[in-house]
Parts: C-alpha cells; sequence; structure tokens
C-alpha cells in the first residue's frame, strides 16, 4: 500500500501567508514552502518558526533554519 498524498497547510504570522504542501506517494513525498508576499524558503522558515526575518536571526538560529532547508525540503540556503 503506498497511498497519495496531498497535503496542504498554511499559517499567517507578522503579515506573512507561508504555504507548506505535501503531494506524491507516501514512499516519496515531495515537499513545497510558498509564501504570500513570496520570500525565498530561509526566509519563510525564519518568520514562521522565529518571528523574524534572516537577518536578526543568531548563529544557532540560522544553523536551525539551514539544517531544516536541507532535511526538509531538500535544499540549503542558496
Amino acid at each position: 500500500i503506498d497511498p497519495s498524498l496531498d497535503i496542504t497547510a498554511e499559517r499567517t504570522r507578522d503579515g506573512l501567508t507561508a504555504t507548506l504542501r505535501i503531494t506524491g506517494r507516501a514512499s516519496a513525498p515531495k515537499i513545497a514552502i510558498s509564501s504570500q508576499p513570496p520570500y525565498p524558503s530561509e526566509e519563510i522558515l525564519s518568520r514562521i518558526l522565529f518571528g523574524k526575518d534572516m537577518r536578526q536571526l543568531g548563529a544557532l538560529e540560522a544553523a536551525q533554519i539551514a539544517a531544516a532547508s536541507t532535511n526538509i525540503l531538500g535544499s540549503g540556503p542558496g
């Protein structure tokens, strides 16, 4: 059994609406993150997780964003 996924989660914080979308098969899900207004994925994660933009993060917070981006989205900061 390998069900199809079509899950959307949305969160609004500080004027940013972030959308996380999981699609595809359970054995190989595809994860995408977007926002309104549009921002790079690392900036979206920073604003949702820590409530501040990337320039305001400390070293540990920036490392956590980089790890989350790599682990969840499959891409690190550009």
